[in-house]
């Protein structure tokens, strides 16, 4: 099952997001292989959805 918001927010990743290191993502050449991952990525998560996801 899918977790709720409230459980979501306890995960270490945001319950302890302070303690991460602040490093900046170097210089992102080609997006539309980030946004082609990211679709491929949702699909593959959401084989039945028939919604599609939105980037702008």
């Amino acid at each position: 099952s899918r977790p709720s918001a409230v459980e979501l927010c306890k995960h270490p990743w945001f319950a302890n997001i302070d303690s991460l290191r602040n490093v900046k993502l170097g210089n992102i050449q080609d997006h539309n292989h980030i946004r082609y991952n990211l679709d491929a990525t949702f699909t593959a998560m959401n084989p039945n959805s028939n919604k599609t996801l939105a980037l702008g």
